[in-house]
């Protein structure tokens, strides 16, 4: 189909223009970090220049101008201004970032994929741990189910781009997204907005600061409703997918019971009540595929059964489907912070963030989009987690070495009940045929015996009892249940040797165990898949090193070599015991090299960082066919490989109403080893890792005289080619595009009022942000990102 051929087309025309444009940055060091454009008046200059941004990379506050990390930092101002809904919205202002949801096509609208610099998980289950850490006021995520947070009382976020190892620890093989919420105010305030827009949107949002207690006791207290229709509807059932309806709210308490303590105490809850994400049958039906082949083959002999043969599911338009099963993206994500901060004595802090975490997350889809159940799931998961870090702050030698150390402990227990329905009907058929389907002559057979996998293997289903038949019974329940615990320490310390050179060096050792129990039943047949418990015990040392080089206040260089890890785990899907495995923890040792720079009397700046990664036991899920027809899944430490890229992220001060951010990157990805494993090649591109990718926003500011201002802003976005899989499936594979948002704003003076207009995706692009290829099932899946959307918002602050 034309559409399809559009999809995956890539813009070469772009990606030259992209080349040149990093080339002639990278010569001209136009390029700097992006981050809140607030501007500020130095009285040492004539002119404007750009305010520091205060990062916590390091646990501590320090301007992200001095700090040897690659970052992208976003206020709470500036998430506002660019109408940034979820953390999904990130990845379109940060270099080498991927954030999609409903990774595998789970159906779950609210998990979250995230990729950094190539590095990510395909999986969502509870046996497989994220490569990218999300972290809410240093407390960490676990789970990338109800991962898609909304941006709600939040005063800053920070990516951090490479392994963070060391102060973050387990799971930050990729990097980190650190979120910090609005510390609550010392006088009353508040403001509340509304959101009208297309597909029936109706956003309601407010917030308000309470000082219960004078100079003691502050509260903070926001809140966030999402209401819209879907963007892609199922013609059959007339339902739709994609839609919002969810809540979210936070209160946060700041308590200084002495001058030297601080208690900051956060609470938040979020709940959706959803249909699942937009999906869609995509690429050629394959008809001949092993189950579909077999079904269409069994089933037509049996004609009583009345059963109905597999066709293709396309519509031809990815924003309708033929599915008519499972629809349900249900969450409710809660958790309970306390950090309390004691400076014991100058140069010398203590830090204790205490935590609980919880969730329930029901999701569900109708994989293969047809009105037959070829391949449907619903996951049932709960889970709970509680941390403990203890930070020690200080500094050292007259203030040259500043360090800090601590230790971590992590519990977490988690479950998931699944169904799984697939090519339901089939097991029947095959029981009900009189006799098996051999081919007593393959030479002379008909197409269904000499391409069907179960015939060439010598093992015939069909007939009544027969025990091949049970194999292909592939409508099965599944009740999984993990007990993951972590304890580390970790130490990390800049020494200055002068005022222009300083090193750093850090180390952190983590001890994870692990304990899996899974159970596994057919459907029909009572059969019995697996009924086991596994147990695993990982220990990782991750190091940093580094050397940092001031030659004056506006230029700061840097180079650093970090490794991270990504925690070992479970097969989770296993369909016997063999297949119950155990796998290893990933390993990433990376080396970069940056330079940061202010330029024009600080009306520029500049950020450019280069890396090369050395990635191996990389953890690789693979889905065979067995002789026997029956599904395989495996999960190994199947391959190796090499990253290496540049990112080059600008902000420009153009003249006073007037600036200009934004960033360009490059990314190489290769396999250097493949192992054992059947689904890749070396000549294979890593899943979420597009060559190019670029981003620039535009703001002019127009006074209205003694009136206010009116704020004109535009927004471009590319990504280069993606695959969406292990293999590189084409079906599922996305060709490069680009993203186009604007907005308007009314703001009197006095900050009373803003009302903005304001258009996503203005040329209606159409997209994949996800997909599972057909395989055996002959049909490949694609979930599809939002078309064009527009809206008008009205702020009042009091």
């Amino acid at each position: 189909m034309t559409f399809h051929h559009t999809l995956g087309r890539k813009n070469t025309t772009i990606g030259t223009a992209l080349k040149a444009l990093f080339l002639t940055c990278g010569t001209m060091i136009y390029v700097g970090p992006l981050q809140d454009t607030a501007i500020a008046q130095d009285k040492n200059a004539s002119g404007l220049v750009l305010e520091d941004i205060i990062v916590t990379a390091r646990k501590r506050e320090e301007s992200l101008q001095d700090t040897p990390i690659a970052i992208t930092a976003l206020s709470g101002m500036e998430l506002e201004r660019l109408r940034v809904s979820d953390i999904t919205d990130i990845a379109a202002y940060a270099p080498n970032v991927d954030i999609s949801f409903s990774p595998n096509g789970a159906g779950g609208g609210g998990n979250s994929q995230i990729t950094i610099r190539g590095v990510g998980q395909t999986d969502f289950l509870i046996t497989t741990d994220p490569a990218v850490g999300v972290y809410l006021d240093g407390v960490y995520f676990a789970r990338s189910t109800g991962g898609v947070l909304d941006v709600v009382g939040l005063s800053q976020v920070e990516v951090l781009r490479g392994p963070q190892g060391t102060l973050f620890g387990r799971n930050t093989i990729g990097g980190a997204i650190s979120l910090t919420s609005t510390r609550p105010s010392d006088t009353v305030s508040g403001y509340g907005e509304i959101t009208l827009g297309s597909l029936h949107r109706i956003d309601v949002s407010g917030g308000f600061d309470l000082p219960l207690i004078k100079d003691k006791l502050l509260s903070n207290f926001v809140f966030l409703s999402k209401n819209a229709d879907g963007y892609s509807k199922r013609l059959i059932t007339g339902e739709d997918l994609g839609n919002q309806n969810s809540v979210s709210a936070r209160a946060t308490f700041l308590y200084t019971p002495a001058s030297n303590i601080e208690i900051f105490v956060a609470t938040d809850y979020s709940r959706a009540r959803e249909h699942a994400a937009a999906s869609t049958s995509i690429g050629k039906f394959n008809g001949g595929a092993g189950l579909v082949g077999l079904y269409n083959f069994a089933v037509d002999v049996p004609s009583f059964l009345g059963t109905a043969a597999i066709t293709n599911p396309d519509t031809g338009n990815i924003y309708t489907t033929n599915a008519t099963g499972p629809n349900r993206n249900d969450s409710d994500v809660w958790g309970l912070s306390a950090t309390v901060s004691w400076e014991i004595r100058d140069n010398l802090t203590f830090k204790s963030i205490t935590a609980y975490r919880g969730q329930h997350v029901i999701f569900g889809r109708d994989g293969d989009n047809s009105p037959l159940t070829i391949r449907e799931t619903n996951n049932d998961g709960d889970q709970t987690q509680f941390s403990q870090e203890i930070q020690f702050l200080g500094a050292a030698l007259e203030g040259r070495l500043n360090w800090v150390s601590g230790l971590f402990y992590f519990n977490e227990k988690a479950k998931d009940f699944n169904k799984v329905r697939l090519v339901k009907g089939l097991y029947g058929a095959l029981e009900a045929l009189p006799s098996t389907l051999a081919c007593r002559n393959p030479a002379t057979a008909p197409p269904p015996c000499l391409a069907n996998p179960f015939f060439l293997s010598g093992i015939v289903p069909g007939g009544p009892n027969n025990v091949a038949n049970n194999a292909l019974d592939l409508e099965f329940d599944t009740l999984s249940r993990i007990t993951n615990k972590s304890y580390a320490a970790f130490f990390h310390g800049t020494y200055d040797i002068s005022e222009k050179l300083s090193v750093t060096a850090g180390a952190r050792y983590t001890h994870d165990a692990k304990d899996f129990y899974t159970f596994q039943k057919r459907i029909n047949s009572g059969a019995i898949i697996i009924d086991a418990k596994s147990r695993g015990s990982f220990n990782a040392f991750s190091p940093k090193l580094g050397i940092e080089f001031r030659p004056n206040d506006d230029l700061m260089t840097y180079a650093s070599y970090s490794r991270g890890f990504k925690a070992g785990g479970f097969n989770g899907r296993p369909l016997d015991t063999k297949e119950l495995t155990t796998f290893n923890p990933e390993k990433l040792d990376a080396y970069e090299v940056g330079f940061k720079v202010d330029l024009l009397g600080k009306r520029l700046r500049t950020n450019i960082s280069a890396f090369y990664n050395k990635y191996k036991d990389i953890q690789l899920t693979a889905i065979v066919q067995a002789p026997d027809g029956s599904l395989v899944v495996t999960v190994d430490n199947a391959a190796a490989g090499k990253i290496k890229g540049v990112e080059a992220e600008f902000q420009a001060v153009i003249a006073s109403n007037f600036d200009l951010f934004g960033a360009v990157s490059y990314l190489d990805t290769q396999y250097t080893d493949i192992g054992n494993a059947t689904t890749i090649t070396k000549n294979g591109i890593f899943v979420k890792s597009p060559k190019w990718t670029a981003n620039v926003v535009a703001r002019y500011t127009a006074q209205l005289k003694d009136w206010g201002q009116m704020v004109f802003q535009g927004q471009w976005s590319y990504k280069d080619k993606v695959f969406n899989d292990v293999q590189n499936s084409p079906e599922i594979s996305q060709g490069a595009y680009s993203i186009f948002n604007a907005s308007i704003s009314l703001e009197p003076q006095g900050d009373i009022w803003r009302l903005t207009l304001f258009g996503k995706n203005l040329f209606n692009q159409a997209y994949i942000v996800n997909g599972v290829t057909g395989g055996p099932f002959g049909m490949a899946e694609a979930v599809v990102g939002r078309p064009r959307e527009w809206g008008v918002a009205l702020k009042a602050n009091f």
